[in-house]
Formats: C-alpha cells, sequence, structure tokens
C-alpha cells in the first residue's frame, strides 16, 4: 500500500460528506472532473492526482472546521469523489502487480492434467 493510500485510509470526515462522496463517484466522469478540480495543473493520473486531490482537501477540510464562509461544500464533496475514484485505480494497479509477481505452481498443473499418469502407463 503506497504512502498516499495509507494516509486516506487514515482521515476522519463526516458521514454525510463520504455518502455524498460516493454517490457522486457512481455519477462523475473521471477525466472531466479531474481536469475542473486541478485545473492550473497539467494532466496527472494515478498517485500524483491523488497527492494534489489530498491537499486540496486538506484545505477544504481546515475550512470547514474554521466555519469559513469561503467554504464549498459542493467542492468538497467533488474532491472526495475524486479521491475515491482515484484511489480505487491505485489501489487495483497495486493489486495488478501483486498478482503478477504470484509464482505459479507448474507441478501442480501438470498433476492436474494427469500428464505424470499418462507418461508412467506409457
Amino acid at each position: 500500500m503506497t504512502q498516499a493510500l495509507r494516509t486516506l485510509s487514515r482521515i476522519k470526515r463526516p458521514k454525510l460528506l463520504l455518502a455524498a462522496a460516493r454517490n457522486a463517484k457512481n455519477l462523475c466522469n473521471r477525466e472531466k472532473l479531474l481536469s475542473e478540480l486541478l485545473k492550473n495543473e497539467p494532466a496527472v493520473t494515478g498517485e500524483k492526482a491523488l497527492a494534489r486531490l489530498m491537499a486540496a482537501e486538506e484545505q477544504l477540510n481546515e475550512q470547514r472546521k474554521a466555519h469559513n464562509a469561503n467554504y464549498q461544500p459542493s467542492r468538497h464533496v467533488m474532491i472526495m469523489a475524486a479521491l475515491l475514484i482515484e484511489a480505487a485505480i491505485v489501489q487495483n494497479k497495486e493489486t495488478a502487480c501483486e498478482d503478477r509477481l504470484k509464482v505459479v505452481n507448474t507441478k501442480a498443473y501438470i498433476n492436474a492434467s494427469g500428464m505424470d499418469a499418462f507418461f508412467s502407463a506409457t
């Protein structure tokens, strides 16, 4: 698990904010959402996008806690939705890499196919 995913798994946010983000995640187009949220940034994806989104979310969370008049709940929901999307993508890439690195037990395949029995019978 990457550092960004570890940090993301530890954050505590209001249940309503997370529920809204989960619902928004299913309705959003990932590329469009990232381009809107990271306007001044070049097109980034994966861990870089995750890090930038986490920084933006942290700023919004500080505004929320301070009851700042500039706090935008809708933007906070969209950033949380983008975080959930990117985290799932990064998590899936890591899982796919781990699956490719697993050693395959070829002897089990040979035994299951009955090749040993075939060669011993002939």
